[in-house]
């Protein structure tokens, strides 16, 4: 699987902003499909949403381009991915796991807090040739290390310009 890895992961969710529906589709990106934490969580806000009035049904994608571009061909109403890859929804939301930005935990729960915060809720919608798209949640995936085998590469500064797999 190709994607670039971040010193901290999140994972939000993206989708079309809408009240509650008889039912809704929503694709989930986690690398070990159903079997991992992120689609364990998103299950547990599935069984909440039924007190809510919501059926949810999730479809893991162990790819994340697989479940953006299920997304984006209308296939899910909703979408769980990385914060990397919803920047290009939501650039407010997709700025909170920038390489080297959040370097513990305490430093990550501020973050999500300030960003969740009821002052920025404009700033958790946007409309993108025509379509109004708005984070419903933001949850840190913990801490991602990059792996390199030139030894030599041991800073951000000369890891610029690499490409990652």
């Amino acid at each position: 699987m190709k994607k670039i890895v971040l010193a901290m992961a999140a994972a939000s969710v993206v989708g079309f902003s809408a009240s509650a529906q008889a039912a809704s589709t929503v694709c989930v990106f986690d690398l070990l499909g159903k079997a991992g934490d992120s689609y364990k969580m998103m299950e547990e806000w599935a069984l909440a949403a039924k007190g809510w009035g919501t059926e949810i049904n999730l479809v893991p994608r162990q790819d994340e381009a697989v479940a953006d571009n299920d997304f984006k061909a209308g296939k899910c109403d909703a979408v769980a991915m990385t914060a990397m890859r919803a920047r290009q929804y939501n650039k407010f939301a997709g700025s909170i796991d920038s390489l080297g930005g959040v370097p513990n935990n305490q430093i990550a729960q501020r973050a999500i807090t300030y960003v969740l915060d009821a002052r920025n809720a404009a700033k958790m919608t946007t409309n993108l040739g025509g379509k109004k798209y708005e984070v419903a949640g933001i949850s840190p995936l913990g801490s991602a290390f990059i792996f390199v085998r030139d030894k030599n590469i041991n800073s951000v500064e000369k890891a610029a310009g690499k490409k990652f797999a």
